[in-house]
């Protein structure tokens, strides 16, 4: 119970100022959605008003234990989500601001950016499933939405570790 408690706390430390701030700056959240290239521009709208319903979902999820088996595997899939969109953000080389945050923030989206939102989705997973409201709880469906991060975080590591060599730019010799 005290451990469950504490990883709700923990997440909710980073979701709470994240979600008050996007709902706060919606139109420059569209902007964000649709500097990083991950969604057709028709639906550029209609996903920044799912992830801030999703991250508002989770809060209150979170803050008053309502739903929280669903929503910490809501939670899992939807931070792997992020986490393989960030990647894919850094892989394709684009110098795009985090926004996780802040929406005035000057992160860029990065590997770190990559593995930290990977982090929150294994803290989903644990609270998932250390909770008794899922329908098979601590069993082995609980962990299948880890799975999708295993390729997120083995390519994070072989980054961190070895940084891949960059190419010059066409116009330069």
């Amino acid at each position: 119970m005290l451990i469950d408690t504490a990883l709700r706390f923990a997440i909710l430390y980073f979701l709470v100022p994240a979600s008050v701030a996007k709902w706060r700056g919606m139109t420059r959240l569209h902007a964000a959605i649709r500097e990083w290239r991950v969604v057709p521009k028709s639906l550029v709208k209609p996903a920044s008003f799912s992830v801030v319903g999703v991250e508002t979902f989770l809060m209150l999820s979170l803050a008053f234990g309502l739903g929280l088996g669903p929503g910490a595997m809501l939670g899992c899939v939807f931070f792997a989500c992020v986490a393989i969109a960030s990647s894919t953000v850094v892989v394709r080389g684009l110098a795009v601001r985090c926004t996780c945050f802040s929406l005035d923030g000057s992160e860029r989206v990065s590997w770190f950016t990559v593995g930290r939102t990977a982090l929150l989705s294994v803290a989903f997973a644990a609270l998932a499933s250390r909770t008794s409201l899922l329908l098979l709880p601590g069993g082995p469906i609980t962990y299948l939405p880890v799975l999708a991060l295993l390729p997120v975080g083995v390519t994070v590591l072989r980054r961190l570790i070895q940084p891949p060599p960059r190419e010059p730019s066409p116009g330069r010799t």
